[in-house]
């Protein structure tokens, strides 16, 4: 039991160093310790899991947590209010120690870099929350389709801050923050045409002076040949 402890001890330690790093961007060493202490509390039996809930009780929990790191999966479930969500449906906490994935809801998160991920998906929902980056403004044509291929007809955003949830805000003032609260999928602000990336025309490269002074002797030499017939 007592080496069982200090293992846990060390491996939770170890993991809240990393604490900011993004679940999906880590690598080698990092990586195959987190993915084996994952393992190791979602298969674990409910005594072991309340070891290592309390444990990680114990460790000084960051000031700022945010979606989809190491800190959210540690930390995500140990706090008393989650702003305008409650605790089971906060993206900070679903799956996390102490939480739970047995959601009614769907979640969706949109990356820094404007990235749809899912979360969770449930056959039987139609509503979805979705939790978008500080800088996010608007939807794109493709999140909207995506999200109506998993059957969302109904949902609310929301952005996070100080390990709160609220419901967003566009920036462009067209929508009250009432309104993005629960509404139709078709009302999301979105931009009407699909953004593409443009691609840069090839410009010729410059040709230095010493290439145009070769090539105004051949052209020299070339002429007297000529004149010398």
């Amino acid at each position: 039991m007592t080496n069982n402890i200090n293992f846990l001890k060390k491996e939770i330690k170890f993991l809240v160093l990393n604490y900011k790093k993004k679940i999906e961007n880590i690598k080698n060493k990092l990586k195959l310790r987190f993915n084996k202490f994952y393992k190791l509390y979602h298969t674990s039996i409910i005594s072991q899991k309340l070891l290592i809930t309390t444990l990680v009780e114990k460790e000084i929990r960051p000031t700022q947590v945010e979606p989809l790191t190491i800190g959210a999966f540690l930390f995500g479930c140990q706090q008393n209010h989650y702003g305008a969500l409650d605790k089971e449906e906060s993206i900070l906490c679903y799956n996390s120690i102490g939480g739970t994935d047995n959601l009614k809801i769907q979640l969706w998160y949109i990356s820094f870099d404007n990235t749809l991920k899912q979360i969770n998906y449930n056959p039987d929902s139609e509503i979805g929350y979705i939790f978008v980056d500080q800088n996010f403004q608007k939807f794109t044509l493709f999140h909207i389709n995506k999200l109506k291929r998993y059957g969302i007809k109904r949902g609310s955003i929301y952005k996070t801050k100080y390990n709160k949830h609220f419901i967003y805000h566009p920036l462009d003032g067209q929508f009250t923050v009432e309104t993005l609260d629960n509404i139709p999928i078709n009302q999301f602000p979105h931009y009407m045409m699909e953004i593409t990336t443009v691609k840069a025309k090839l410009i010729p490269k410059k040709v230095n002076n010493y290439n145009i002074i070769l090539i105004l002797l051949v052209v020299l030499i070339i002429l007297i040949v000529i004149f010398r017939r």
